[in-house]
C-alpha cells in the first residue's frame, strides 16, 4: 500500500497543511495513520475523503458541521455515496489533467529545436 505525506496530499487537493489538519480535528472520518515519528501517512482512500470534504465545503457550500454530518451519514450508508465517489473522481481527474498538460508543455519545450537541454 502506498502512503502519501501531508505535503503530497495538500498538493493533490490544493489546500494548505493547516487547513487539512483543521479538517482532521473537526471531521472524525478523516483519520490518517501516523508512523512511529507521528508523521501523517495518507492512503488513497484518505485522499478521496479529503477531496470529498473539500467538495462539500467549497462547492456545495456546507459548513464544517454540515460536512462532518454528511461524511458520517455517508460512512454509515445513510446517504448515497455514489455521488460522493463521482465528485471525488471528478476532482482527481481535473487535477490529473492539469498535471498532464504541464508535463506535455515541458516535454514540448525540451523537444523544441535549438533547446540546448535536449538529450541525444
Amino acid at each position: 500500500m502506498k502512503y502519501y505525506s501531508i505535503g503530497d496530499v495538500c498538493r493533490i487537493i490544493d489546500v494548505k497543511p493547516h487547513v487539512l489538519r483543521y479538517w482532521e480535528q473537526e471531521i472524525p472520518t478523516l483519520l490518517p495513520k501516523k508512523n512511529h515519528f507521528g508523521t501523517r501517512m495518507y492512503t488513497r482512500r484518505d485522499i478521496q475523503a479529503c477531496l470529498r470534504v473539500k467538495h462539500l465545503l467549497y462547492n456545495r457550500k456546507y459548513t464544517i458541521d454540515g460536512a462532518r454530518n454528511r461524511m458520517l451519514e455517508e460512512m454509515s450508508g445513510g446517504a448515497a455515496d455514489y455521488e460522493a465517489r463521482i465528485e471525488a473522481m471528478k476532482d482527481v481527474l481535473i487535477k490529473m489533467m492539469g498535471v498532464l498538460a504541464d508535463m506535455r508543455e515541458r516535454m514540448d519545450t525540451l523537444a523544441s529545436p535549438g533547446n540546448d537541454k535536449q538529450q541525444t
